[in-house]
């Protein structure tokens, strides 16, 4: 059994929504040069390989998670892996990926994205004395794939990518545990992960060009906000920002080093706010 320690190393991550932000940070480099498609200058835009994004451009985009610290009660465990904490009917629930990839993610021009992540090696634990258990036979159907939405935003003077799902309850993936009998009341369930949220660049270098980039959910900046949203009806309601898990409240915990291919080519990557 095993507690998240308050010290861990990672205090994000991409998880479905922070994985799907593949593309929404640069890291230690160069200075992007600005959003230009013939004149004037637009902004928000993405920078990649170092040139503006004007039309839509497809890659992959791979997310290592960063190593998270647990107490097992007699010592630390420590795991690779991008971690939902939420709360089910049965408790606190942990739902862990140690492995995420964008297999289809689309760059478009004015600073938005769309795609496709996939999460594998995926495993559930559950609060008992105080400590997560992991449920070895109560692993969520895999792969995990999850969908929705990017677009370049800039909040109190400081630049997000902001993360929602699709449809008009903003879904980014349902997931489903197995109907084994072995699950402590999960068996046979399925949840929507849903919501919207921020994804910042860990060392506040969102307009910077590199490689790899170290990226964490930005969960208290979203909960401050309402967002307008225009459903399939046209009608435009305002949603609170935050992640759920069916009813449950969620987030992502871990962090993740993101780096994005065009074809087999890895390249430098970045977004200009407004």
């Amino acid at each position: 059994m095993s507690k998240l320690k308050n010290n861990r190393l990672g205090l994000i991550g991409l998880c479905i929504t922070a994985a799907l932000s593949l593309m929404a940070f640069g890291a230690a480099g160069a200075q992007a040069a600005g959003c230009t498609a013939g004149s004037p200058t637009l902004k928000p835009c993405w920078m990649l390989g170092g040139a503006n994004v004007t039309s839509n451009t497809t890659v992959k985009a791979v997310l290592s998670p960063e190593e998270i610290e647990f107490e097992n009660g007699t010592g630390v465990d420590k795991v690779k892996a991008a971690l939902l904490l939420t709360e089910t009917s049965v408790g606190p629930t942990w739902i862990s990926c140690k492995k995420a990839e964008g297999t289809a993610v689309t760059i478009e021009a004015g600073g938005k994205a769309s795609g496709n992540v996939e999460f594998n090696e995926c495993t559930t634990s559950l609060s008992e004395g105080g400590h997560m258990k992991l449920l070895p036979n109560c692993n969520p159907t895999q792969p995990i794939s999850a969908g929705g939405h990017i677009e370049i935003v800039l909040h109190e003077s400081e630049p997000y990518a902001r993360v929602y799902g699709n449809g008009d309850e903003l879904v980014f993936a349902e997931v489903k545990f197995p109907e084994n009998g072995l699950c402590s009341g999960l068996e046979g369930n399925t949840f929507k992960v849903k919501g919207w949220t921020f994804v910042k660049d860990c060392k506040k270098l969102f307009e910077k060009e590199e490689l790899t980039h170290l990226v964490e959910e930005a969960e208290l900046q979203a909960l401050a906000l309402e967002i307008e949203f225009e459903k399939s009806n046209h009608e435009k309601v305002k949603v609170k920002g935050g992640l759920f898990f069916g009813t449950h409240s969620a987030k992502i915990d871990g962090s993740g080093i993101l780096e994005v291919f065009k074809g087999t080519t890895m390249e430098t990557f970045s977004g200009l706010a407004s």
